[in-house]
């Protein structure tokens, strides 16, 4: 069975964006593979319990070409069922153009420019109100466009707000090989200083991400990660202020090398959630 597959790294965490809204899954290895769907079922345990299983979903699904087009996810809410849905369009330069995610109001719509060097230049914020999901008006009200400096190993970013005024610089430093050891964010109205840290494994995987603040002692929020002998990410470790929040295990299964289990433990409370991919899709 496990021949069939071309064996990859499932997961893209170059920017440290595993789990999250953005789209973290490695485009190649879902299209050589012709990965349609991945459903998984969500359990749960407390501390000193054994796990419930519950009626609650998520699932991603791609395109042809690797993109993921749509994810779903529904979870218990204050003791009713809440659905979060999350869209994905791309230009043709495959970047990612327009993303939705569904809120109790309607539809949040984030749409992305890029210049001739595929970089980001502007963000338009909008909301889709939707009728028995139809979108019946677009509001937009919030822009921001972004401006670049290139120097010596060094690249700077300042963005402007709704009313084309600066209000942020951001610095990317880069080592000799290419690799982003330092990036910088300064707030131009308050003086406040974030640094994020980025630090790499010997095989040059992201290994930490450090978020460091002018104001603070201790780093405000940091991610580490861990990946097996095939470079797949295992681990994501949530600190925030020194403390360790969340603790995310990832399992693949050992014949295929396909996403299997993730485990999501919130160490405060020792709740743990449980979801198992067992369900997955092709193209033909």
């Amino acid at each position: 069975m496990c021949s069939i597959f071309s064996f990859g790294q499932v997961l893209d965490n170059r920017q440290g964006e595993a789990f999250t809204e953005k789209p973290f899954f490695n485009e190649s290895f879902i299209k050589e593979n012709k990965i349609k769907e991945i459903k998984g079922e969500f359990s749960y345990m407390k501390t000193g319990k054994g796990l419930v299983p519950m009626k609650y979903y998520s699932s991603y699904s791609f395109d042809n070409q690797g993109h993921l087009v749509e994810s779903y996810e529904t979870r218990p809410d204050d003791g009713s069922e809440d659905t979060t849905f999350n869209y994905y369009f791309y230009n043709e330069a495959d970047l990612l153009e327009l993303h939705r995610a569904t809120e109790k109001e309607g539809l949040l719509a984030i749409h992305y420019s890029y210049d001739s060097l595929d970089r980001l230049v502007g963000k338009e914020f909008k909301r889709d109100i939707d009728s028995n999901g139809q979108i019946i008006r677009t509001l937009s009200f919030n822009k921001e466009r972004i401006a670049y400096f290139d120097y010596d190993k060094q690249l700077k970013c300042t963005y402007y707000n709704n009313y084309d005024l600066p209000y942020m610089d951001e610095f990317f430093n880069y080592n000799e090989m290419g690799y982003l050891m330092e990036r910088i964010e300064r707030i131009k109205m308050t003086s406040t200083v974030y640094t994020y840290q980025h630090e790499y494994d010997e095989m040059g995987k992201l290994s930490a991400i450090r978020k460091i603040s002018n104001k603070s002692e201790v780093p405000v929020e940091e991610m580490e990660f861990s990946y097996d002998e095939l470079g797949n990410l295992i681990e994501k470790l949530i600190y925030r202020n020194g403390i360790l929040k969340t603790n995310i295990q990832i399992i693949y299964n050992a014949k295929t090398h396909l996403l299997e289990s993730v485990i999501t433990t919130e160490e405060a409370t020792g709740f743990m959630m449980v979801c198992r991919y067992r369900d997955y899709k092709f193209f033909n």
